[in-house]
């Protein structure tokens, strides 16, 4: 995830939801504005979220509104977040997990699984064996329906990395869910 992946996720968090239709960018111009005192069109917001008709835009955002959106999730300017993104990277360090672990290893093909990450996404999975898993239903999350992905190990309180993702015709990819808090985890009986 690059940094300007990261500032979008600030934003998300910040407002508790994520930023995918129309009303969203409205809100978020709005809400930018009344915040910082600066203006960034919705045209600018879609552009930088590749939600734009056409596929996903490569411009590099310009310097401008990246301090601005830096400014509104807390930052004196994308300088400064860039800095504070660094410094976590650096001061990250290795350590025992004394946490509920659970191994994809010990489901059964077939076994249900519900994770649940900040702010309120809720996503259910269903075990298909060799460490696969695919997505029965999806909360507010970015994961949809039917997504297929392979995971390792679920850690509570700790990110989740999925790696080979299929997502509405993409893929493989990789996604992180609970980036922020981590994840909790509790297998279902059933739906």
């Amino acid at each position: 995830m690059d940094l300007r992946d990261k500032l979008k996720l600030k934003v998300e968090q910040q407002l508790g939801h994520s930023v995918v239709v129309s009303c969203d960018f409205s809100n978020l111009s709005a809400d930018i504005l009344a915040k910082t005192k600066n203006y960034i069109s919705t045209i600018t917001l879609r552009r930088f979220w590749g939600n734009l008709a056409g596929g996903k835009y490569n411009t590099v955002p310009r310097l401008s509104t990246l301090d601005v959106i830096s400014q509104y999730v807390g930052y004196a300017n994308w300088d400064s977040f860039v800095k504070e993104e660094e410094r976590a990277i650096v001061s990250l360090s290795s350590d025992f997990l004394f946490k509920s672990v659970l191994y994809a290893s010990e489901l059964h093909s077939g076994a249900l699984l519900e994770l649940k990450w900040a702010p309120d996404r809720v996503v259910t999975i269903q075990a298909m064996g060799n460490s696969r898993f695919r997505v029965v239903e999806s909360k507010n999350s970015k994961l949809s329906s039917g997504d297929t992905f392979q995971a390792g190990i679920f850690v509570e309180d700790e990110p989740l990395m999925v790696t080979g993702l299929f997502h509405e015709s993409e893929g493989p990819l990789e996604f992180v869910c609970g980036r922020t808090g981590g994840i909790k985890y509790r297998k279902l009986d059933c739906l």
